[in-house]
């Protein structure tokens, strides 16, 4: 039901080769059977994850999940998590933070390469939105004798638009997706006042909605591009 990663708690998969794997909740994109999805997760403050290689090798990769066609579940990520290249040769790896409800807040999160071209960080929620600043969300306590994390609505996902754009300009490639989860569901919607401007850089922002996009905000890319996918047919902005 709940997987939680306490303040103090190190997951290790790093390597002198290759990075290694790392799944929390669940396996990436739920694509191995064999991993059972929690209902919640949760990365405290003070955790870390680290799948990087160490040498020569590309990045790990590192999952955190819950249970995504769960409407009162979801994933919190407010440690650190890495998945970088090598420091003589290799690319980063790939993070993913996907639940039905999302709060991707890491303290620190990396996936680029010294001498390799970056990763990925890809965020799968049921809806998101995506804003300025620090927001309101249905968080509460540990829980005691049972009970939720938080409660969670299809509307609450949500990301800081600063944590995008930095991610951007330090080179990490970023896919927001969202999944089917019933009707009127997988929305995108970037909020007003939160442009961001990544222009010179080479990474890629990726907007990929199973239901439609709003875009309220100015995007200034680089060399990487934007790509919009909006699976109900139409971007609104």
């Amino acid at each position: 039901d709940f997987v939680q990663v306490g303040e103090g708690g190190q997951l290790l998969a790093t390597g002198s080769g290759q990075g290694g794997l790392v799944q929390v909740g669940g396996s990436w994109q739920n694509s191995d059977p064999r991993v059972r999805q929690a209902s919640q997760t949760w990365m405290q403050p003070g955790s870390f994850v680290d799948a990087s290689s160490t040498v020569a090798g590309d990045g790990g990769t590192v999952v955190i999940w819950s249970d995504v066609n769960n409407p009162f579940g979801g994933t919190v990520a407010e440690g650190t998590l890495l998945a970088r290249g090598g420091t003589a040769s290799g690319d980063g790896g790939r993070i993913e933070t996907s639940g039905a409800f999302l709060m991707a807040e890491p303290e620190l999160l990396d996936v680029t390469a010294a001498n390799g071209l970056a990763g990925t960080w890809l965020l799968d929620p049921y809806n998101i939105t995506i804003a300025a600043g620090a927001g309101a969300n249905d968080i509460s306590s540990v829980p005691t004798g049972g009970g939720q994390l938080f409660e969670s609505s299809s509307s609450n996902s949500r990301v800081n638009s600063d944590n995008v754009e930095n991610q951007l300009r330090g080179g990490t490639n970023i896919e927001i997706a969202t999944g089917a989860g019933g009707a009127g569901g997988g929305n995108i919607t970037w909020e007003a006042g939160a442009s961001i401007d990544y222009s010179n850089k080479a990474s890629l922002l990726t907007l990929d909605a199973h239901g439609y996009i709003s875009l309220k905000s100015d995007i200034t890319t680089g060399t990487g591009g934007l790509i919009l996918e909006a699976g109900a047919g139409y971007v609104q902005s």
